[in-house]
């Protein structure tokens, strides 16, 4: 592994209908306008020679980076190292506190380097006082892009992985997106998260048959008696409601489970989350759901009560477009091939059981990584993009990347994710997550899933283009610096 500290700033500015939303100040770029399907392909050389900013690189030496990451366990990379900071190759390769505690001695070690080890010093001290099951602290590296075009604004990503090559290859991609035009945002959903009921008919004589539940249920009556005993009842989903623009929409929907004979309901309550991800006050609400309906709607046995990680109604869609002579490398010189190609392989990863999830985790190679330095709930996130990716319907594969690209002079991609995500609670006790998102530019949770969104067709690109062209072993030690004999392109 290697250890490398960077921040990124990404952001997205969209047609909003939350009053929330803050609009962000970030000036659009000089000259730029929204591009439309069907123009005209420009000469590349045009593209190239005219950039809507200059490529961004970082330097561990830049002062936005000063005590921006948290880091637990330190890697650090052997060459940049050594010969940037003049230290000893031998302690290089950190992995215990004696290790650590030489390296501190280790004369001209840049700031950040000595803050990033004094941290994990004492971090490792910390594992003693956490779960019985915790026998120390790991961390991945934090890395950043730098050059993605969103709605005409320029932004940085950030994320945490330790496969180097993820990141190399993903701002490279954003960069040539960027030369193209860079992403548009579509589409913003409400922030909606499922609160779902499991209730079944209680088998005493004369009570409610599960007809007679389910009518009850859908009563628009009993429905809006239901979420004004939540709202009162539970705390979180008053302050929600009161202070935030939020809380309980109105709209429930009744599911009969496994067919008509079961004999078992769902009822799934819709909560606008405004800013928070939700799962606690989902939680709460389908808690407390369980003793308001046996108690004032109808008679019966509400067993079970929790949150839906699927985010279907809470989505955001961006658009982009790259020149085909953009995707062309060393050995593979015509554009227009590597594009047919690239859409055929699109296609086959739709109807394909084996490329179809191999696809998907190619893309959410960078959306984990991203959910991570942003302090979400990346378990959370993947299970709702999971979902998706298995009912998205696109063609036979049961999992499916999430971003299709077409094929029409230009290369278009398309991606459409939910994500139930935070930009405020208890994200805000994460330090560095906070640090990340403040330097990201991240104002809302509208925000952080266009930053999602637009993380995932650069990482998909980059990996097409290299399966079709000299291959992914190729490219991914051709990304990554201490790896040698393979073509960077």
């Amino acid at each position: 592994m290697a250890f490398r500290i960077a921040v990124a700033e990404l952001g997205v500015i969209a047609q909003r209908s939350r009053s929330y939303a803050t609009h962000l100040a970030r000036p659009i770029i000089k000259d730029w306008k929204p591009w439309q399907y069907g123009e005209p392909l420009p000469d590349v050389r045009q593209l190239k020679e005219n950039p809507p900013f200059p490529k961004g690189r970082l330097s561990l030496r830049d002062p936005e980076f000063k005590g921006l990451s948290s880091i637990d366990k330190v890697f650090v990379r052997r060459k940049m190292l050594s010969e940037t900071f003049r230290i000893d190759p031998q302690l290089l390769d950190i992995d215990n506190l004696r290790l650590l505690t030489q390296f501190k001695q280790s004369p001209n070690i840049d700031p950040v380097i000595m803050a990033a080890i004094d941290r994990s010093l004492a971090e490792k001290t910390k594992a003693a006082g956490l779960s019985e099951n915790i026998i120390g602290i790991d961390g991945d590296p934090t890395f950043a892009c730098m050059n993605y075009l969103i709605d005409g604004r320029r932004y940085w990503l950030a994320g945490t992985t330790n496969e180097n090559s993820i990141a190399a290859g993903n701002d490279e991609m954003a960069w040539r997106i960027a030369l193209c035009g860079g992403f548009m945002v579509r589409h913003v959903d409400p922030p909606l998260m499922a609160a779902q009921v499991f209730i079944t008919p209680d088998q005493a004589p004369g009570s409610p048959t599960l007809d007679e539940i389910e009518a009850k249920l859908k009563d628009p009556i009993y429905q809006q008696l239901l979420k004004d005993a939540i709202t009162s009842e539970v705390p979180k989903v008053a302050s929600l409601t009161h202070k935030h623009g939020g809380g309980l929409t109105g709209e429930f929907e009744v599911v009969r489970l496994g067919g008509t004979s079961t004999g078992r309901l769902e009822l799934r309550m819709w909560i606008d989350m405004a800013q928070m991800m939700g799962a606690n006050v989902a939680n709460l609400a389908a808690e407390r759901a369980r003793i308001i309906i046996p108690r004032d709607i109808v008679p019966c046995i509400p067993y079970g009560g929790i949150l839906s990680n699927v985010a279907t109604r809470r989505t955001v869609t961006l658009e982009c477009r790259i020149h085909p002579d953009l995707l062309t490398t060393a050995t593979y010189k015509d554009g227009a091939v590597i594009a047919n190609r690239l859409q055929m392989l699109s296609q086959d990863a739709a109807n394909s059981e084996f490329r179809g999830p191999t696809a998907l985790k190619g893309e959410k190679n960078i959306f984990d990584a991203v959910m991570k330095a942003a302090g979400q709930d990346d378990r959370a996130t993947s299970a709702g993009i999971a979902h998706q990716s298995a009912t998205q319907l696109k063609g036979l594969a049961p999992l499916s990347p999430l971003t299709t690209w077409t094929y029409n002079q230009w290369v278009y991609g398309r991606i459409t994710i939910g994500a139930h995500v935070s930009t405020v609670g208890i994200i805000r006790e994460n330090p560095n997550a906070t640090k990340l998102l403040t330097a990201m530019g991240i104002q809302s949770e509208s925000e952080l899933r266009g930053l999602s969104a637009a993380s995932i067709p650069p990482t998909g690109l980059a990996a097409i283009r290299s399966i079709v062209t000299e291959g992914n072993s190729a490219h991914h030690l051709g990304f990554t610096p201490n790896m040698k004999g393979s073509p960077k392109s």
